[in-house]
C-alpha cells in the first residue's frame, strides 16, 4: 500500500534526523548531487537500497550540510516494478544505527 511506504519513509527520515542531528525531509530520495571529493570520501560499500541510508549517514556524519530541493514524481506500484520491501526498511535501520556508532 502506498500509505505504508510513505509512513516507512517518514519513520526512516525521522530516525536519521534524530541519530545525525539533521533536518531533512526525505532520506530515501534518489537524487544526490555532491562534489567529487565528498563522494569519494564516503567509501561506500552498500549494494542495494541500503545505499540511501549509508550515503545520508556518512554525509551528515562528515559534517556536510544537505540542501533539499523539491522534486515531483509519480511513485511506481509493485506491478510497475517497485522492488523495495519491508526487509529493505529493516536493513536501512540497521545501516543507520551501525553508521552512527562507526568510527
Amino acid at each position: 500500500a502506498p500509505w505504508l511506504s510513505i509512513m516507512a519513509n517518514k519513520a526512516l527520515t525521522t530516525l536519521t534526523n534524530i541519530l545525525y542531528g539533521g533536518s531533512i525531509t526525505d532520506m530515501e530520495t534518489c537524487y544526490k548531487i555532491m562534489r567529487t571529493d565528498v563522494a569519494r570520501s564516503l567509501a561506500l560499500d552498500a549494494n542495494r537500497f541500503d545505499i540511501e541510508p549509508q550515503i545520508t549517514a556518512r554525509v551528515l556524519r562528515g559534517g556536510h550540510r544537505i540542501h533539499e530541493l523539491p522534486v515531483k514524481f509519480d511513485p511506481r506500484s509493485r506491478a510497475q516494478g517497485k522492488k523495495i520491501g519491508w526487509r529493505d526498511g529493516v536493513r536501512a535501520i540497521q545501516v543507520l544505527l551501525a553508521e552512527r556508532i562507526r568510527r
